[in-house]
């Protein structure tokens, strides 16, 4: 559901020179960008973060963003300690700030305070040369 955004933080990352893999195991840090729209992929998603929090790799950094990062907000924490940070959709360009905090406080950070802020395209990293993603709305009604 969050195709661009997604895109646009894999960017992120690469410029913070991480590198992407798709094998979670190798993963120094998991990024779940969710969608509260489907009652499904809510679920879904808990269910995963849940999974992770009883398994051998709760050494990685664990973070959760878009519309249920919104929405949950504090919930998340109380119910998976072991998620490092929330970043809600109007917070996504602050993803490698709140990188930074984390790993130099040691604390769990939340950002989903603040108006709307407009995101660097240019950064997303595309996975096909000839077709990308374009934002026509952010969050449900524009603003999540």
């Amino acid at each position: 559901m969050n195709e661009l955004e997604s895109e646009v933080m894999v960017g992120q990352l690469k410029r913070r020179g991480l590198k992407r893999v798709l094998d979670e195991e190798l993963a120094d840090l998991l990024v779940f960008n969710t969608c509260s729209i489907r009652d499904l992929a809510e679920r879904k998603v808990m269910g995963k973060l849940g999974q992770l929090g009883r398994s051998k790799m709760r050494n990685k950094l664990i973070g959760v963003t878009g519309c249920m990062a919104m929405a949950k907000r504090e919930t998340l924490f109380k119910k998976l300690p072991h998620v490092d940070f929330v970043i809600g959709t109007n917070n996504l360009s602050e993803l490698n700030t709140v990188l930074d905090d984390v790993i130099d406080s040691g604390r769990q950070q939340i950002r989903t305070e603040g108006e709307y802020d407009a995101l660097d395209y240019t950064v997303a990293e595309r996975e096909h040369k000839i077709k990308g993603y374009v934002s026509i709305i952010r969050g449900v009604n524009a603003c999540c």
